[in-house]
Formats: C-alpha cells, sequence, structure tokens
C-alpha cells in the first residue's frame, strides 16, 4: 500500500519533532483539552451576571486569566 500526503515545511517539521517526543506532544495536547474549562472557571469566578444580561466584572484577576488563556489561542496577526 502507498499513501501520498501533502503537508507544508512547517508541518513536515512538526511531525518529525512529533515523532522524536511523542510524550511532549500528549503534554501539549492534554493543555489544549483542558483549555476550555479553564478559561470557563476563570470567567466563573470573575463575572457576574446582571439582570439585563450583560456581566459585571468583579475580579480582574480571574477575567485576566481567562483572557490570557484565551490569547494562547488566537491566530497571530500579521
Amino acid at each position: 500500500m502507498e499513501i501520498k500526503v501533502r503537508m507544508t515545511v512547517e508541518e513536515f517539521q512538526e511531525f518529525l519533532k512529533y515523532k522524536e517526543d511523542r510524550a511532549l506532544f500528549q503534554k501539549e495536547r492534554e493543555r489544549l483539552r483542558k483549555a476550555p474549562f479553564s478559561i470557563a472557571c476563570s470567567l466563573k469566578y470573575g463575572l457576574e451576571e446582571m439582570k439585563s444580561g450583560r456581566f459585571k466584572i468583579i475580579d480582574h484577576e480571574h477575567v485576566g486569566d481567562a483572557w490570557d488563556t484565551a490569547k494562547e489561542f488566537m491566530p497571530a496577526e500579521e
């Protein structure tokens, strides 16, 4: 069986790194899997819902943590 795959240079380099150290990628994948829960928890303790459907910041540190975590997953601006 022959399989052909097209990938960019960056994707190929990432694949080679993955082959070298699979444990590192497993750890990163676990971090990515837990990120939405982490952001939600930070927002839960940092915001309070008001009657009008808006939110009031009650703890700036928790909201800042949620923002910093979310920024890690945003695409870089060019």
